[in-house]
C-alpha cells in the first residue's frame, strides 16, 4: 500500500482527506518538519503548509535523486490563476476546493503511477549502470591481467623519463622489483646508450612510435642483454600526450639464435626444432612454407608434412598481394615486426604478432617467422574502447548540456553543452574560463558555486542562470553539479539544461492572460453602460422635447429663454455623454455603409486642421489601392476627432499629427500570440503624434469609460471610450504604441468588406416640415413622451390619437380606421411589442404605415425585427425637427411594417 503525507492546515479539512483515502491508501499526517525524512510516495498538502516548507519539500525531492516525487496542493479555484512560476517548479498538481472524491483519487492515481514508472526507470539504470561498472572493471582488470601476464616486459614512463609502472615480466627480464624503480629514471639504460635514449623519447614524445627496435639495455646484475623495444605516446582523453608506454622483447636467445644459425645450419636447426615459439620458413618468392616447428605444428593444427606443403597464403587472411608486399620488407629488412590473422585446421581465425626477417639455409634466402599469439591481447582491447565508446555515445548525444569544470575552465563539453554557451564545436570552449560565459548578473554566483564545489566538495542543486553568448544573446538555463576528480584536478560534473523556451511561452501566457482580462473588464463595462440606457433616454426625450417646446413658446427677449437654453444645452451633453456610451457598449443604432477610408478621411482634414489648431502640422498618408470596409461613415469622424482631440492635448507646443492608411493580413500564427485579433484582410487607420506618450500603467486604463489624464473640465473621460467601442462593433481591434515622451500611434483595424462602395452625401439642411393635416395614431407606455409627441406633432399640422398600451391602439383604429395614416409605436410595451402591434394593425388599416421608436439599445431592439433595411425607425432621445423629418419620411415612402 502507497503512503500519502497529510500537510492540511485545518483539521476538518485534514479529516475529510482521511475519511477520502484511508480505505486505499496509507495516511501520515503531522505539523512536524520532521515528518518530511519520512517514507511517503505523495504529498498532498494546502497553501500554509507550502509556504512554510517550500525548501525543505524541494531538499526532499533532491534527495530521491532523479525518482519522481509527487506534491499535489490543495488551493481555492480563485487562487490557481496566482500561482507563480517558482510555486509551479515545486508542485505536480492542483486540486481546487471543494474537492470531489472521485476527482481526488484519479489525480493521485495519475500522479503515483508516475512514480511507480520513475521507481520501474530507476530499477533498470541503477541494473544498467551495475552491469556497466561490472563491464569497465572486468575490461580494467582484464588489461592488468594481460599487462601482468604479458611474456614481454612492459613498462610506462612519464614525460621526464620517470618510471609509473613495471610488470613481473619486465622483474624478471631485468632483476629491479617494482617498487624499486616506480617514480625513479629508468635503470636499465647503459650510460654510453644514454643519448641513445634522449633521442628515443623526444621522438615518442613529438608523437612518433617505435616498433621492434633493437638495442642494447642492461639488467641489475650489470650484464647486458640484447632487446627488442616498441614504444607509442601515452596520450589523455583531450589527445595531450602524457608519457611513454613501452615494451621490450629479450632479443638475446634470438639473436645468439641467429648468428648460431649463420654459423651452423645443424646448430639452427636444432633450436628451430625445439623452440618453444611458433616458428616457420618460408620461401619469399613465393610464399611457400619450407619448414615448421613441432611448435608451429602444435599451434596450427597440422602435421608438418601436410603443413609444409601449403603456401603462408592458406594461412594468412591477407590477399596474395599483399602477403607478398609484406615479404619484401621482411626480406630487405624494411620491418621486422608484423600483425596478422592466422587461420587454423579447425577453422578458427587468431589474432598473430609475427617477426620476421631473412636467413640463409643451404645457400638459399629464406625468411624466418616467430609467430605469437595475441587474440586474447586484442580481445581485451577491442572490449575497452568499446566500453569507452558506448560511454562517450551516450553523454555526448543527451538532449541535456553535460560539462566539466577543473580549475573554473571547461574541460570537457558534450554537443548540447557546446551548443548552450554559444559554441560551434567543444574545442572552442576547452580551457576557457566559466565565468565569462554567464550573465554578469550571475558571475559572483557562479564563482562561489565553483568554490563550494571544488575545495568544500558541496554539491550544486538546481538554479536558474543566464548564459551570456559573444553575440550578446542571453539563454536562460537550468543548472546543477557534483564535484569530482578529473584529469588529476578537483572539479565538477556540471549538467545544465536550456529553458528559454518554457520561459519564452511561461511570459506569452501570462501576457495573453493580461489581455485576455483586459477584454473581459472591458466587455463588463460596456454591458453596464448599455443596461441604464433606456431609462435614461425616455428621462432625456422628455426634457429635451418639453424644454423644446417650451423654447418655442417662449418669446426672444424673454429672460426665462436664457435658462431653458441652458437647460436643452445640458440635455443635450447628456444625450452624447450616453450615446458615447452605447457606442463604447457597441450597442449604438449605426448605419454602416461600405466606404472608401481614405475618401472619408479626407472630406474630414479641413475640419481636423481647425481642431488642432495651426501649430501643430496634420500628415496625410493614404494607402494605394486601399481596399473597402464597412461602417457607419460618422463614426469614422467620431474616430478621428477623439484621436485628434488627444493627440492635440498631448503636445506642448509645436508638435506634427500623422494620419494614414494601408492594407494589412494576419495570419493564424500572429493571431495566436495577440489575444483579440482575427485572422485575414484588414485596413488599418493609424494616427501618430510627437507629444507626450503615455507609460504603461495609463495604458492599462485609456480604453476605459470617464478615465481621463487631463485636468476638471477638460474631458469626460470617454473619447478614446467611445473610439474602443466604435472599433469593437464593426469587428475591429486597436493597438496602442505609446512611451513617455516618444509620442503614441493608434492603430485600427477594420475587416476588408466586399460589395460597390457607397456615395457620403450630406444631410440637408431645410427648415423643419410640417404636416399636411394627416392622422397619426401614437401609442407609448411613458405618459410624458407621450404627451411631448402629441403637442409637438399637433403645433406642426398633424392629427394625434393617442394609446398606452397597444390594445388600447387597437381599439381606436377600429374606431378611426379609415383616417388613420400614420402608426408611431414604441417598440417594447406591456402586451406586445410595436412589431406585432403594427402587423395586427394592417388587417385593420391595410394602407396605413409606421413608425419605429425606442430608448432601448441596439441589440435588445434588433431582436424585434425593426432594424432591418427598410424599416422606418427613430432613437430616443430625438429632436423636434429630427422627429418631424422622420414622420415626413415614413409618410412620403413606401416602407415595411
Amino acid at each position: 500500500m502507497e503512503t500519502i503525507l497529510l500537510l492540511i492546515s485545518k483539521d476538518r479539512d485534514r479529516q475529510l482527506l482521511e475519511d477520502y483515502l484511508a480505505d486505499k491508501y496509507h495516511i501520515v499526517a503531522s505539523d512536524h518538519i520532521d515528518v518530511l525524512n519520512t517514507a511517503f510516495d505523495l504529498c498532498l498538502l494546502d497553501g500554509i503548509y507550502l509556504k512554510r516548507l517550500r525548501d525543505s519539500l524541494q531538499v526532499r525531492r533532491e534527495s530521491e535523486k532523479g525518482v519522481f516525487l509527487p506534491i499535489l496542493l490543495v488551493t481555492a479555484k480563485q487562487d490557481i490563476g496566482m500561482l507563480t512560476s517558482r510555486i509551479w517548479q515545486i508542485i505536480d498538481d492542483v486540486i481546487s476546493t471543494p474537492i470531489e472524491k472521485g476527482e481526488l483519487h484519479a489525480r493521485i492515481e495519475v500522479l503515483l503511477r508516475a512514480r511507480r514508472l520513475s521507481l520501474e526507470l530507476r530499477a533498470v539504470q541503477d541494473a544498467e549502470l551495475q552491469r556497466s561498472r561490472r563491464a569497465l572493471s572486468e575490461s580494467e582488470e582484464l588489461q592488468k591481467a594481460i599487462v601482468a601476464c604479458s611474456p614481454l616486459a612492459t613498462y610506462s614512463l612519464d614525460k621526464k623519463g620517470n618510471v609509473l609502472s613495471w610488470n613481473p615480466a619486465a622483474e624478471a627480464m631485468f632483476g629491479w622489483q617494482a617498487r624499486e624503480v616506480i617514480g625513479k629514471p629508468l635503470p636499465i639504460v647503459p650510460a654510453e646508450k644514454q643519448s641513445e635514449f634522449q633521442s628515443l623519447m623526444r621522438r615518442i614524445l613529438e608523437g612518433e612510435s617505435i616498433s621492434g627496435m633493437e638495442l642494447v639495455r642492461q639488467r641489475k646484475d650489470g650484464s647486458f642483454l640484447e632487446c627488442s623495444l616498441s614504444g607509442a605516446p601515452i596520450r589523455d582523453s583531450q589527445g595531450g600526450i602524457v608519457g611513454i608506454m613501452a615494451t621490450m622483447e629479450d632479443i638475446t636467445e634470438r639473436k645468439r639464435t641467429e648468428r648460431a644459425l649463420m654459423e651452423s645450419e645443424s646448430r639452427f636447426r636444432s633450436l628451430f626444432k625445439n623452440n618453444h615459439a611458433v616458428m616457420l620458413l618460408i620461401d619469399p618468392g613465393d610464399g611457400a612454407i619450407v619448414d615448421a616447428n613441432p611448435a608451429a605444428c602444435s599451434y596450427y593444427g597440422w602435421s608438418k608434412d601436410q603443413i609444409t606443403r601449403m603456401n603462408i597464403a592458406d594461412i594468412n587472411t591477407l590477399s596474395p598481394e599483399q602477403i607478398h608486399e609484406e615479404m619484401n620488407r621482411a626480406k630487405t629488412q624494411q620491418r621486422h615486426h608484423f600483425e596478422f590473422r592466422h587461420r587454423l585446421a579447425d577453422g578458427t581465425v587468431r589474432d598473430v604478432e609475427v617477426y620476421s626477417g631473412p636467413i640463409h639455409v643451404s645457400g638459399r634466402v629464406l625468411l624466418y617467422s616467430l609467430v605469437f599469439d595475441v587474440t586474447e591481447r586484442k580481445a581485451a582491447e577491442q572490449a575497452r574502447l568499446a566500453s569507452e565508446a558506448r560511454f562517450r555515445l551516450l553523454v555526448e548525444n543527451a538532449p541535456d548540456g553535460v560539462f566539466v569544470q577543473t580549475q573554473g575552465r571547461f574541460a570537457y563539453l558534450n554537443r548540447a553543452a557546446t551548443r548552450i554557451f554559444g559554441g560551434r564545436e567543444a574545442g572552442e570552449l576547452l580551457g576557457m574560463p566559466i565565468v565569462d560565459y554567464f550573465h554578469p548578473d550571475c558571475r559572483e554566483f557562479i564563482r562561489e558555486q565553483i568554490q563550494l564545489l571544488n575545495r568544500d566538495k558541496i554539491p550544486v542543486p538546481m538554479h536558474h542562470v543566464t548564459v551570456l553568448h559573444k553575440d550578446g544573446t542571453a539563454v536562460d538555463i537550468e543548472a546543477s553539479a557534483v564535484p569530482m576528480h578529473y584529469e588529476g584536478h578537483d572539479g565538477a560534473l556540471v549538467f545544465v539544461r536550456d529553458i528559454s523556451e518554457r520561459i519564452k511561452s511561461e511570459k506569452q501566457r501570462q501576457e495573453l492572460e493580461a489581455q485576455l482580462h483586459q477584454a473581459q473588464k472591458m466587455e463588463s463595462i460596456g454591458r453596464l453602460a448599455g443596461g441604464v440606457a433606456h431609462d435614461y433616454n425616455n428621462i432625456l426625450s422628455v426634457i429635451l422635447g418639453f424644454t423644446e417646446l417650451a423654447l418655442r413658446k417662449v418669446k426672444p427677449g424673454d429672460p426665462l429663454r436664457d435658462d431653458l437654453n441652458k437647460i436643452y444645452a445640458a440635455a443635450e451633453r447628456s444625450r452624447d455623454i450616453t450615446r458615447k456610451l452605447l457606442t463604447f457598449a457597441r450597442k449604438e443604432i449605426i448605419a454602416p455603409k461600405v466606404l472608401d477610408l481614405n475618401v472619408t478621411v479626407e472630406s474630414m482634414l479641413k475640419i481636423l486642421r481647425k481642431l488642432i489648431g495651426e501649430d501643430i502640422e496634420l500628415t496625410w498618408r493614404p494607402g494605394v489601392h486601399l481596399w473597402p470596409v464597412k461602417m457607419d461613415p460618422s463614426q469614422v469622424d467620431q474616430i478621428l476627432a477623439n484621436l485628434c482631440v488627444n493627440a492635440r492635448d498631448a503636445i506642448a507646443d509645436v508638435g506634427k499629427i500623422t494620419i494614414e492608411t494601408g492594407n494589412v493580413s494576419f495570419d493564424q500564427d500572429y493571431c495566436n500570440r495577440h489575444a483579440g485579433f482575427s485572422p485575414g484582410d484588414f485596413v488599418f487607420l493609424a494616427v501618430s503624434d510627437d507629444g507626450c506618450g503615455m507609460d504603461a500603467a495609463t495604458l492599462e486604463n485609456i480604453f476605459e469609460p470617464f478615465f481621463t489624464t487631463k485636468g476638471v473640465g477638460k474631458g469626460t473621460g470617454l473619447g478614446l471610450a467611445t473610439v474602443y467601442g466604435i472599433v469593437k462593433q464593426n469587428d475591429g481591434f486597436i493597438n496602442v504604441y505609446s512611451e513617455p515622451g516618444h509620442g503614441t500611434t493608434f492603430k485600427i483595424y477594420f475587416p476588408r468588406a466586399t460589395g460597390d462602395i457607397t456615395e457620403n452625401r450630406p444631410a440637408d439642411a431645410e427648415k423643419i416640415p410640417e404636416g399636411k393635416g394627416e392622422t397619426i395614431l401614437v401609442v407609448e407606455d411613458d405618459a410624458s413622451i407621450l404627451a411631448y409627441v402629441e403637442e409637438l406633432l399637433t403645433s406642426i399640422n398633424y392629427k394625434v390619437l393617442k394609446a398606452e398600451t397597444p390594445s388600447d391602439a387597437l381599439q381606436k383604429a377600429r374606431t378611426h380606421a379609415t383616417e388613420l395614416s400614420l402608426l408611431m409605436t414604441d417598440v417594447i410595451m406591456p402586451e406586445m411589442n410595436g412589431r406585432e402591434l403594427a402587423q395586427q394593425l394592417l388587417t385593420i388599416c391595410p394602407k396605413i404605415k409606421c413608425l419605429y421608436m425606442s430608448g432601448y439599445t441596439a441589440d435588445i431592439i434588433a431582436q424585434r425585427g425593426v432594424l432591418t433595411t427598410g424599416i422606418q425607425f427613430i432613437q430616443k432621445p430625438f429632436s423636434a425637427r429630427e422627429l418631424a423629418v422622420k414622420v415626413r419620411a415614413a409618410l412620403e415612402h413606401s416602407q415595411k411594417i
